[in-house]
């Protein structure tokens, strides 16, 4: 019985420290409701200023694979582990008192404009903090996973998931407060949760015990030079008065993402390359594609008359629902390979955007004097339905990168290159969205200007229309390729420690 509980209190000890990072992360998006309401209501910000802000501080994703390099190979102020938490802890705080201060109208930024560029900044800032200390959790994962424990591995990833899934349900739960909160009371009293979110990740770093001893391998040109390249140009960008700087930005991440690609391909063999390009291919296209944008819930709010509370509740579901349905689901997604199973939820996702086109024409006053249900029963019925749905598409695509670093190593570095590939993709839904914005615009009421919200019934059937044949197409062309389950890439004859000796990747 003492050698049981002994056991349960060393992986409690091993195990706490990158827990308590992933839940932090996860924790923070408690202020996800009451930010669109002060974005909004308070600072005027449009539909592209906003989701422009979400594309800026989507950039340090793109950098992951150099913060996992670095956190890897060189130790900071004697520590390989907690100083790099520390920074990124010391990012996080100095953000979100930028972000209060514009809340308080500080003297400072009282000029015109220099709300929304402060924005930006603390907006970069804060997401460049919380990708190093995921970085840094990934790393933590990797030291503490067995060499030749699969099963161990796996536990220790899904530990992580479950981890970040309850700090987002936890947040969840009192995301309509706060944004009520802000409301009554002013809008930087709604930053205080990520200070706390900040002091449980610097007590998972204090708790770290592991010594991981510094690899002496040497830096991986290709990721070390598109890195540094990559952030210098973002730098540039954001510093010269330049048109398009987002597209720029963009354009320089799908360049930095081949080459990200290139060194992990020539490195493996031939059938693999077409199966791991072919499945990049097929989610990038899936998970990038325009979408109704920051207008569809202004017009929720100012038409459908959604608020706060509702918006808490929705976000509270879909957290529950996305997480249970996720796990119910794991049997059914091992069954198929990456073709059918994205082409099924293509249709799937297609259905379940019919309700909101729908209420646009009046669908909601129809079921209201009919059955006694409006709006929001039918957004809630539509969000029960879809939330299981919502994060399977990137399921694939980490399942194999997942077995890449089984059998390659290399788990924190192939870990950054999937958040690279999600960056990158969903960058150019945020640059498609914006232009289909700029080319059917919509508005919410300002002084004397009324709201028009015309061009939002256009824009989801676009949209739906869109998403559904693209991806239908992508799969039909790579069906051949495609066809892959799990169980099939673990039968290639080369071992793990042959495939490590091969590819020396980070």
């Amino acid at each position: 019985m003492r050698d049981i509980a002994r056991e349960v209190t060393g992986r409690v000890k091993m195990y706490l420290p990158f827990l308590l990072l992933y839940f932090a992360f996860g924790l923070t998006s408690a202020i996800d409701v009451a930010v669109y309401f002060w974005q909004k209501d308070i600072l005027g910000f449009s539909p592209i200023d906003s989701q422009l802000i979400g594309f800026w501080a989507g950039v340090p994703w793109m950098v992951k694979i150099l913060f996992g390099q670095w956190i890897d190979k060189r130790p900071l102020f004697g520590s390989q582990r907690q100083s790099y938490v520390f920074v990124g802890a010391t990012c996080v705080v100095i953000a979100y008192l930028m972000f209060m201060g514009i809340a308080l109208n500080w003297s400072f930024i009282a000029s015109p404009g220099a709300a929304l560029k402060l924005y930006y900044i603390a907006a970069v800032l804060a997401a460049a903090g919380l990708v190093l200390q995921d970085a840094v959790a990934d790393a933590m994962k990797a030291d503490i996973t067995p060499e030749n424990d699969d099963v161990e591995a796996r536990t220790i990833q899904t530990y992580g998931q479950v981890a970040a899934s309850l700090g987002t349900l936890i947040a969840a739960g009192s995301a309509g407060g706060l944004a009520i909160l802000g409301k009554e009371h002013g809008y930087h009293l709604i930053f205080l949760p990520v200070f706390l979110a900040t002091a449980i990740s610097i007590l998972g770093a204090i708790l770290w015990r592991h010594k991981s001893m510094v690899e002496q391998a040497k830096w991986n040109v290709p990721i070390l030079a598109s890195s540094i390249v990559f952030a210098l140009l973002v730098l540039g960008v954001a510093f010269l008065d330049l048109p398009a700087k987002a597209e720029i930005v963009w354009g320089a991440s799908l360049i930095a993402l081949g080459l990200y690609m290139f060194a992990l391909c020539r490195k493996i063999e031939r059938e693999e390359i077409f199966l791991l390009l072919s499945t990049v291919a097929v989610v990038f296209v899936f998970r990038s594609l325009p979408g109704a944008g920051v207008g569809y819930r202004w017009w929720q709010t100012d038409v459908l008359q959604f608020d706060e509370t509702f918006f808490g509740l929705l976000q509270i579901f879909g957290c529950l629902l996305g997480f249970f349905g996720l796990s119910a689901l794991i049997p059914w997604i091992s069954k198929y390979s990456v073709a059918p199973l994205l082409g099924i939820l293509t249709v799937f996702q297609t259905v379940l955007s019919l309700p909101p086109i729908g209420m646009f024409f009046g669908l909601h006053h129809w079921t209201e004097s009919h059955f006694g249900f409006g709006a929001r029963m039918i957004t809630f019925v539509d969000l029960t339905i879809s939330s299981p749905f919502g994060q399977i598409s990137m399921v694939p695509m980490q399942a194999l990168f997942a077995l890449l670093s089984i059998r390659f190593g290399s788990k924190a570095t192939l870990c950054a290159l999937t958040a690279c590939i999600m960056y990158v993709s969903m960058s150019t839904s945020t640059i498609s969205t914006n232009w289909l914005a700029e080319l059917l615009p919509v508005w919410q009421a300002a002084g004397s200007t009324p709201a028009d919200y015309s061009n939002m019934g256009p824009i989801l059937i676009f949209t739906t229309a869109l998403s559904f044949a693209v991806p239908l197409l992508t799969i039909f062309a790579f069906r051949r390729q495609l066809d892959f389950r799990s169980s099939d890439y673990l039968e290639l004859e080369d071992s793990p420690r042959k495939a490590r000796e091969r590819l020396s990747f980070a």
